[in-house]
């Protein structure tokens, strides 16, 4: 799986979610990718949305332990990107 897409999707799909009128392109997306969930305007609801939008994406399932350890949008990443092709 091409890490560089599953970024760009994941930084999409958050800014989404935050209704953002920021252009994804002006991001700093490892900055971004970097933060605490919550700096970014990312609650507990809407990291269940983030992640049942990723999983249906991308194939993979995030249990309720593996959702005790993301703490920003790089643990998603570093997630999804381990899980591809083994579900």
């Amino acid at each position: 799986m091409n890490v560089k897409t599953v970024k760009s999707r994941i930084i999409e799909v958050t800014v989404s979610l935050l209704d953002s009128t920021e252009p994804v392109e002006e991001l700093d997306a490892d900055a971004f990718l970097r933060k605490p969930l919550p700096e970014i305007g990312i609650d507990s609801l809407a990291v269940l949305e983030l992640v049942v939008t990723l999983e249906r994406e991308f194939g993979v399932r995030m249990t309720e332990d593996d959702l005790g350890g993301i703490a920003t949008l790089e643990d998603i990443l570093t997630f999804i990107t381990g899980r591809a092709g083994q579900s």
